[in-house]
């Protein structure tokens, strides 16, 4: 009895003990979710933030960009700058006059792009004007305290501000003028061009062109006040039924220009060539209405005992009269020249436009140099390193065919799709160019192998130190991949400039190389030279010399970089 009152006791226990842990479970399930629904919208909060940050950063470096292109129109940058920046009544004398004070109208810089949703303010809009501080030639424009202040639909609100400093190269020259830097080339050669074989067709080429046959460039000989690279017997070859469209405004031949068979050379720019000039058999050489053609003949060139020979038949030019129509550069603009594609004094392996326009020991983000004080990215041989990509917003890497391409894509600075591919093997022939892979590329070879050019690329720089042949029956197009877009690779972007770069949200800051065992996590912004735009123009505007020694003619060259100094910002990454 008293055993069955015991059990009669303990009835529901098991149903209460599962409802206490019930309970207890719900409270740690209630617990965690709301702390993972709190973390959420954390991380969604900071994602926006994120992305409200870089579309207020995206809208500083596209107004910066749309100064400097204001300033950089034909003419006199300075004459630009007062009109369609500073604020009304400004003159170019005032502007250029570093004892008076000019100032910017803010909602000018506003109205040079698309200001919906976004706010320009100012509390210093003085422009402050200098000579650079160790360049000659070169001034210095400074517009401070530019802030740009962004709200999302979501509520955040981010601003940057900067002081943004362009640097104006400017130089005399006697009949050149503004090159458009490496932006506006189709093609930049350390070696020669020519035709491969009878079924060659059209080689077209929308941009500028730079091509250079250089003899013993290891062994320089003695020319006036130094050692110059002697030019060699074959810059520009042609022959057969092969045809070549120049249309650039500039093209440069270092080295003989030889058309044979029944081979066609039109140049609807200016045609400057080191070397002789030889068209034979049933070649021709046009020459477009307001076309010039420029020889050195003014002396001897480097290792030559004679001048530079024409060697042409009435019937082989257009217009007939051609040869009488030749300009020269000057003997001292030829020197200038020479420096300028550095085939002066130069020693061992380094020497060309190329090596002398590539960043040279480019650092990593900490400042060192793991590639060595005087190694450039263009030293890496494919042989010994690869070229990898690391996981970067608006990376894409393609590895079909024979090039490795980075497609930076439009998600954060609006610009359209385009890239680099680098040449990575010692194959000769690059093939199936007319694919996407190669579309909007700046394609570098620099493992000295002979490239065969098969197909159209569009929109395409080709960037090469080995020799380039175009063969079988295709009609081969590089066009340029634009000065615009060109300027987030080069024109003073690299280590020197500003921390707005150096986040991890840029795009050009993404690109590792792992050379021998060594990482560089470099900026593809760094891969040039900040001034191998001014290097380039200034090599035309020598090239395109009309004898007087850039002293004669009041036509200017104008080159320019930018940097942000004093950048900040409102938003702390995590």
């Amino acid at each position: 009895m008293f055993s069955k009152l015991i059990l009669k006791k303990n009835k529901g226990v098991a149903m209460i003990t599962i409802m206490i842990t019930i309970a207890f479970l719900s409270v740690i399930a209630t617990a965690l979710l709301y702390i993972s629904s709190t973390n959420y919208a954390m991380k969604t909060a900071n994602s926006r933030g994120k992305k409200n940050f870089y579309e207020t950063d995206a809208k500083l470096v596209e107004a910066t960009t749309a100064i400097r292109n204001c300033a950089m129109a034909d003419g006199d940058p300075a004459d630009h700058i007062a009109t369609l920046i500073c604020v009304d009544g400004t003159t170019v004398a005032d502007l250029k006059d570093e004892t008076k004070v000019s100032h910017y109208d803010i909602n000018k810089v506003a109205g040079l792009v698309d200001s919906t949703n976004y706010t320009f303010k100012t509390s210093n809009n003085v422009i402050t004007v200098k000579d650079h501080p160790t360049e000659s030639n070169v001034k210095r424009y400074t517009l401070n305290d530019i802030e740009v202040i962004h709200t999302s639909t979501s509520g955040f609100e981010n601003s940057v501000k900067t002081d943004l400093v362009i640097d104006i190269f400017e130089k005399p020259v006697g009949g050149g003028g503004g090159g458009g830097g490496v932006g506006n080339m189709s093609m930049l050669l350390d070696s020669p061009l020519s035709s491969k074989n009878e079924a060659f067709k059209n080689l077209t080429m929308a941009g500028n062109a730079f091509v250079a046959d250089y003899d013993d460039p290891t062994h320089p000989v003695s020319y006036g006040d130094g050692k110059y690279i002697k030019p060699g017997t074959e810059g520009l070859v042609m022959n057969n039924d092969s045809k070549v469209n120049l249309c650039g405004d500039f093209n440069v031949v270092y080295g003989d220009l030889k058309l044979s068979g029944n081979a066609s050379l039109v140049c609807y720019g200016n045609l400057t060539v080191y070397g002789n000039i030889e068209v034979k058999d049933k070649a021709t050489l046009i020459m477009a209405d307001g076309a010039n053609l420029y020889q050195f003949t003014a002396a001897n060139l480097p290792g030559r005992s004679v001048k530079a020979t024409f060697t042409a038949g009435t019937n082989n030019v257009y217009p007939s009269d051609l040869k009488d129509k030749i300009g020269s550069p000057s003997e001292n603009d030829f020197k200038e020249f020479c420096k300028s594609i550095n085939i002066y004094n130069t020693t061992g392996n380094d020497y060309g436009l190329i090596s002398k326009i590539f960043v040279k020991g480019p650092k990593d983000k900490n400042g060192n140099q793991p590639l060595g004080a005087n190694t450039r990215l263009l030293d890496l041989d494919p042989g010994k390193g690869q070229i990898k990509i690391g996981n970067a917003t608006g990376l894409t890497k393609t590895d079909k065919d024979l090039a490795v391409g980075y497609d930076i894509s439009s998600s954060i600075y609006g610009l359209p799709t385009f890239g680099v591919g680098f040449i990575e093997d010692q194959k000769s022939d690059l093939k199936n160019l007319n694919s996407d892979n190669y579309k909007n590329k700046l394609l570098l070879s620099f493992n000295r192998g002979q490239i065969t050019l098969l197909e159209t690329c569009p929109n395409t720089t080709w960037i090469s130190n080995g020799p380039v042949t175009c063969d079988k029956e295709h009609n081969v197009v590089l066009s340029k991949i634009g000065s615009t877009e060109f300027n987030y690779m080069t024109a003073g972007k690299g280590d020197s400039e500003s921390k707005c770069y150096d986040t991890a949200t840029n795009p050009f800051n993404n690109v590792s190389i792992d050379f021998n065992g060594k990482q560089f996590n470099g900026k593809l912004g760094a891969l040039f030279d900040k001034d191998c735009n001014t290097t380039v123009d200034s090599m035309f505007g020598y090239a395109a010399s009309d004898g007087s020694g850039g002293g004669g003619s009041t036509a200017k060259v104008y080159s320019s970089s930018i940097c942000f100094n004093n950048y900040s910002r409102d938003f702390i990454f995590e």
